[in-house]
């Protein structure tokens, strides 16, 4: 899913336009897409003002650079554990670039929590693999003693066992049991 989502973003970009269907050229293979993206992004944070001021080589620069996270670095994901943890590297800092420039909600730090996945256990510190090594499995519990153990399975017609538990106790209050209901879950 990482490796289609950055790889993707990455064609997105040089390819918008390849028709050439509108007069305007393709910003990305000309590097100059930072030169107005600060200011045209969605809800762009007052950070943006900041970088837009960079010189335009610095511009050029970043533009390479996310084509270069975008079109290469996705492939490290099936390489070995160096070059994934390059790759988480490089994601989660443009990630976080992206962050401090503009507002896309909840987008990127989904994007990092998808990076973070490509990092073995000998990536995290001593103290949090020891205290995952101290947690035991879940139980799993026998499929006989979970419906034993549902009340409403009992106290609910069939109907209303899937139903949220407002709806149970709706009809509960209304006084009915299963055999006095004949025309639909709440019928009077």
């Amino acid at each position: 899913l990482l490796c289609r989502l950055m790889f993707e973003s990455g064609v997105v970009k040089l390819t918008w336009n390849d028709a050439a269907s509108l007069p305007v050229a393709n910003t990305w293979e000309s590097l100059t897409a930072l030169d107005f993206h600060y200011w045209t992004q969605p809800l762009p944070l007052w950070t943006s003002w900041f970088l837009n001021q960079l010189p335009c080589w610095v511009q050029k620069i970043s533009v390479i650079g996310v084509l270069l996270v975008e079109l290469v670095l996705p492939f490290f994901i099936f390489a070995p554990p160096l070059f994934r943890r390059i790759a988480c590297g490089a994601f989660t800092l443009m990630m976080l670039v992206i962050v401090i420039t503009g507002n896309y909600n909840f987008f990127n730090l989904l994007t990092i929590l998808l990076a973070l996945t490509l990092l073995d256990d000998a990536c995290w510190p001593g103290f949090f693999r020891r205290r995952l090594a101290q947690q035991s499995p879940p139980k799993l519990v026998d499929r006989r003693q979970w419906r034993a153990a549902r009340p409403e399975s009992r106290s609910a017609p069939p109907a209303l066992h899937g139903r949220p538990p407002a709806a149970r106790a709706v009809y509960q209050r209304r006084g009915r049991d299963a055999s006095a209901s004949t025309g639909g879950d709440f019928a009077p």
